[in-house]
């Protein structure tokens, strides 16, 4: 695993151990997407990685000097839950989207979300 992927996955333990003593015993899921966002990016930050909470495609291209392409009323309102970032370049090293998922239709909807901004 890597150092990445492994701060993701101490990110969201956390907010599970967090969610659980603030509540008095309730999981996670019962909790906002927020707060499982933020204390993954918490991790993210404290692990040296470089994280923008709710990024949309268009900041995104912005700040990569690039001209957002489509109309500005489309799916450039849309925003990533986390987008990291390479440290030394513009590069995106990965986009992640927080999902309460019941079944896999939305999980689904933000993979092709994310595969049609991340080219």
């Amino acid at each position: 695993m890597t150092k990445l992927e492994e701060a993701i996955l101490e990110g969201a333990k956390t907010a599970q151990k967090e969610y659980v003593d603030m509540t008095g015993g309730y999981w996670l899921w019962h909790g906002p997407e927020y707060f499982i966002s933020y204390t993954v990016a918490m991790k993210l930050k404290e692990e040296k990685f470089l994280v923008y909470p709710e990024a949309s495609p268009k900041k995104i291209m912005e700040e990569r000097g690039e001209r957002p392409k489509g109309h500005p009323s489309g799916n450039f309102k849309q925003k990533f839950d986390l987008v990291i970032w390479a440290k030394l370049s513009d590069n995106i090293r990965a986009v992640l989207e927080i999902k309460q998922a019941w079944d896999i239709a939305g999980l689904k909807s933000d993979r092709e979300k994310i595969a049609k901004y991340i080219k």
